[in-house]
């Protein structure tokens, strides 16, 4: 339930929407290293965004660089 989620998380420093938007990333991330022919915007759908400019925007401020300067660096 809800309710029984929000107990969960109420003992950790890690809020849930922080922990969505950190299970969203690390999956994007895994998909740049072992898909390097999927398109950024498949990618983002697949990692729960809705486009993929909001998916850039936040891959940008978590990681410092945009999805597809990461994906060059793995080269």
């Amino acid at each position: 339930s809800r309710a029984q989620l929000y107990r969960v998380f109420s003992d950790r420093d890690l809020g849930i929407g922080q922990m969505i938007r950190t299970t969203r990333l690390a999956r994007a991330k895994a998909l740049l290293e072992t898909h390097d022919a999927l398109p950024i915007k498949v990618i983002a759908t697949m990692s729960g965004y809705e486009n993929a400019a909001s998916f850039s925007r936040a891959f940008l401020r978590r990681e410092g660089v945009s999805p597809d300067q990461y994906r060059a660096s793995l080269h």
